[in-house]
């Protein structure tokens, strides 16, 4: 039953992504003129380590909380 809720739940991102990101666009000044870098989901590529960043910070904090519940 857990993995259905996930997995709705991913969808529910994956749909709500899809219908925000092909409104958005990166767009890098260079010398004063603004250059477009990628847009809708072509920006995922360039910004990866964001995300990356992100679900490391998550997995430090899961175990910090692991550890104080001395779970682990």
């Amino acid at each position: 039953m857990c993995v259905l809720m996930v997995l709705v739940l991913i969808a529910m991102v994956w749909f709500y992504a899809d219908n925000v990101l092909h409104a958005h666009s990166l767009v890098e000044n260079i010398a004063g003129q603004s250059v477009l870098v990628a847009q809708g989901w072509g920006m995922l590529t360039i910004i990866w380590p964001v995300g990356l960043l992100f679900i490391l910070i998550g997995m430090f904090l899961l175990l910090v909380f692991l550890k104080i519940k001395k779970v682990i």
